[in-house]
């Protein structure tokens, strides 16, 4: 299992990533292209690395099926 990326860029689409707060997660294409398009920054990113985005009520975020 990869560590989640910190910037848009390097994230693959339909891979996998662990981040630090245990949360596994996973970006399509699109979710990737827009992540680059308006969190050029990494706020977002850096809030689901800390666990601070719940996987429920945000668009995109999806429980994953795996166990870990």
């Amino acid at each position: 299992m990869e560590a989640l990326p910190n910037n848009w860029t390097d994230i693959k689409p339909d891979i996998v990533y662990l981040s630090t707060s245990g949360l596994l997660v996973s970006f399509s294409e699109e979710q990737i292209k827009l992540g680059i398009r308006y969190d050029q920054n990494g706020k977002h990113l850096k809030a689901i690395e800390k666990g601070q985005v719940l996987p429920r009520g945000n668009i995109g975020l999806v429980t994953s099926q795996e166990e870990g």
